[in-house]
């Protein structure tokens, strides 16, 4: 409620959605130009970033936690420092004007999820974990 009197406030309450518990973000994300993950405490993965880069969508996210394990700055996505609001806003300006990049940054995204993040890529990672401990 809070956020939704703020942004009455600021004048941009028709241009900012605020959505319920999901339990399909496929619609969400169709509906987005551009996922904002602007975080105030550090996350250990981010699953909506994946989710969205998967999707192929430009991402902008903070820079703390797991996140840039995910995001690779100007290469999957832009990260920025956590609570750095004119930083933020400058990387949302930036993808806004330069479609190039969003796209650009998009399909390597998507193409960075899809290779790293799989079942299949998990298992053997967690597979040659336990071969190193139990040598």
């Amino acid at each position: 409620q809070d956020l939704m009197t703020l942004a009455q406030d600021l004048g941009i309450r028709d241009c900012v959605g605020f959505l319920q518990w999901q339990e399909s973000v496929d619609e969400a994300l169709a509906s987005m130009d551009v996922l904002v993950s602007a975080s105030n405490e550090p996350e250990a993965f981010g699953l909506v970033i994946g989710e969205a880069m998967l999707a192929r969508k430009p991402v902008i996210a903070t820079d703390a936690g797991g996140v840039p394990d995910l995001v690779c700055h100007e290469r999957t996505g832009l990260l920025v420092p956590m609570g750095a609001v004119e930083p933020l806003a400058q990387a949302m300006l930036r993808l806004a004007r330069d479609e190039q990049l969003a796209e650009r940054l998009a399909a390597a995204g998507q193409e960075h999820v899809r290779s790293r993040f799989t079942v299949q890529g998990n298992a053997r990672q967690v597979m040659a974990l336990y071969e190193e401990i139990a040598r």
